[in-house]
């Protein structure tokens, strides 16, 4: 499958109409219609648009039709968020592991006696 069909592929799917998107991109409905059609390709800009637009679409889905269609694209508050959760989550797992290791030290020296 094309890119451009796979993009009316997402469109369709969407129940997107080439004017509602050619508003949303800053297109002419012939440029859309150009591109839908696959006469034309889409710019890097209009990509970039599209992608912004619609975050849920893979954009290697789009482009080399590999995986899938929709795609979770995070954010860069979003990788933030994950980010502080892993280091709050490392931090509490280093905590367990000194008390492993005090507990540890204890029994060995509880054992000695």
């Amino acid at each position: 499958m094309t890119e451009y069909k796979r993009l009316n592929e997402f469109l369709d799917e969407k129940r997107i109409h080439s004017k509602e998107l050619a508003e949303k991109l800053g297109l002419t409905n012939s440029a859309v219609s150009s591109i839908r059609s696959g006469r034309n390709h889409m710019s890097a800009e209009t990509l970039k648009k599209l992608l912004d637009l619609y975050p849920e679409l893979c954009a290697n889905w789009l482009l080399r039709g590999e995986g899938s269609c929709k795609c979770a694209r995070l954010t860069a508050p979003e990788i933030r968020k994950e980010e502080e959760a892993k280091d709050v989550e490392i931090a509490a797992l280093k905590e367990l592991m000194k008390s492993k290791d005090d507990i540890i030290e204890l029994l060995r020296r509880l054992l000695k006696k």
